[in-house]
């Protein structure tokens, strides 16, 4: 068993990360049937974030905190930058989503994805392991966690600062992980939603945070998934 080191990271809120697993590098993506597709998303839940919760998605699409709405499918995950701190050992690295947008909702007309089609999202990619100094958790741990082709929905806000580099850290490849140029977005701690089939219907998951309010959840939620709470927002008006 690795023994691994666990940091204390700023995210949209405060965040203490616990313990992950181990795998090995690589960064294959493959799809799997869309017919019954179960995720992993303890590669996600790697911390515990202290916010301001909002009681329905159409308030959250309001406020401030959130700029970009869209919905989409994974379509891979690719290693981030790195968070150097004073210590050189000191490192947080983290990894990129690709995100294909199916809908637009807010704040992506007239941007680079709407050109584009895709979204990046930066995670944070978890603890690092005491042997070898790099993340325990692999790319491919991730592309295998969440398939390309898992359906999403984000709330998001710019995410091309990158946090707690102190006074004398840095960070590296701040272009890593996206096409060069293209905007870096972080998801709000309960914007992040996904959606995966089982015999028993479609389900949604927070990715972040593993509570989701009753506000979000409709009946129909079981039949349409995600498309459910989609369509709430583009009601309340968001529609680009």
């Amino acid at each position: 068993m690795r023994k691994i080191r666990v940091f204390l990271v700023l995210a949209t809120a405060t965040a203490s990360f616990t313990l992950a697993g181990c795998g090995t590098d690589g960064a294959v993506t493959q799809s799997q049937s869309s017919l019954q597709r179960e995720i992993d998303i303890s590669v996600l839940r790697v911390g515990h974030y202290n916010y301001i919760p909002f009681d329905t998605p159409e308030k959250l699409a309001t406020s401030k905190v959130t700029q970009v709405v869209a919905q989409g499918e994974v379509a891979g995950f690719a290693a981030g930058r790195t968070i150097v701190g004073a210590d050189p050992n000191d490192k947080r690295y983290y990894v990129v989503m690709d995100v294909k947008v199916t809908r637009k909702l807010k704040g992506v007309v007239g941007t680079p994805a709407d050109q584009t089609g895709h979204v990046y999202v930066e995670l944070f990619r978890g603890p690092v392991c005491n042997d070898t100094m790099q993340p325990c958790r692999s790319i491919d741990d991730f592309n295998r966690a969440i398939p390309s082709g898992t359906k999403i929905l984000l709330f998001g806000n710019d995410g091309s600062t990158p946090f707690a580099v102190d006074a004398n850290g840095h960070s590296e490849g701040d272009d890593a992980g996206r096409p060069k140029g293209s905007p870096l977005l972080r998801p709000y701690p309960q914007g992040l939603l996904l959606e995966q089939t089982t015999a028993s219907g479609k389900e949604v998951l927070g990715g972040l945070e593993e509570d989701i309010p009753k506000g979000w959840l409709t009946p129909s939620i079981t039949k349409t998934g995600l498309d459910a709470i989609a369509d709430r927002v583009a009601a309340a008006g968001f529609n680009g």
